[in-house]
């Protein structure tokens, strides 16, 4: 059995975009163990569209914009 927390497929690295319409502000998260990144399926991040790992391609559909999360108003 692995323990995922010890095997380098589970260890990520967040790299930020360099060129294009989303450099410097959206993300690549890619794995350590492998030259695959975090990919949507289909390309359209849908809720409920599925992540999986792929090679790198450049399209939008790996790029992450990572944000604050917003206050919870009801506390």
């Amino acid at each position: 059995m692995v323990d995922l927390g010890k095997h380098p497929s589970s260890w990520f690295e967040v790299v930020r975009a360099t060129a294009g319409k989303w450099a410097n502000r959206a993300y690549v998260i890619k794995t350590h163990a492998t030259t695959k990144v975090l990919d949507i399926e289909g390309g359209v991040a849908n809720e409920g569209q599925r992540v999986f790992q792929y090679e790198l391609h450049g399209g939008e559909n790996q790029l992450w914009l990572i944000l604050p999360a917003e206050a919870n108003q009801n506390t």
